[in-house]
């Protein structure tokens, strides 16, 4: 009796392990990927489609610094707090958000400044790129 279960149990496992039988073909959709590549230059035009593509141009000072977003949002986050001392002083929940949103817009720019002060002076452990801004 125990022969007879674990030979029907083996075949149950082996039927379920065996792989699924498709007559479909199976079409590896990354070599059409690689036969028809997708540009914007004109595929009769080889000489264009070997130099690079121009780099866009540098974002203008006044867009790229962080500093009055950051700086921004933290005085929104100050505002707030203001707003909900004197219109819900009940609410901890909201007063304790936005005491914590202003104190870390506080500590975010502390260590922006910290970090841009360190890639001027030129200190290794320093971010990159940041002199720039």
């Amino acid at each position: 009796m125990i022969s007879g279960f674990s030979t029907t149990m083996y075949a149950i496992v082996k039927n379920v392990t065996t792989p699924p039988r498709t007559s479909r073909d199976t079409v590896d959709p990354r070599s059409e990927i690689l036969k028809n590549p997708s540009s914007i230059w004109s595929p009769n035009d080889v000489s264009e489609r070997d130099s690079t593509p121009p780099h866009p141009p540098s974002l203008p000072h006044r867009l790229a610094d962080p500093v009055p977003v950051v700086l921004g949002g933290t005085a929104l986050w100050f505002l707030g707090f203001l707003v909900v001392l004197v219109v819900d002083r009940s609410n901890s929940t909201l007063i304790w958000t936005t005491l914590s949103g202003s104190l870390l817009g506080i500590i975010g720019y502390g260590v922006f400044y910290w970090q841009r002060r360190a890639a001027r002076r030129g200190s290794r452990g320093a971010q990159q790129g940041l002199d720039d801004v």
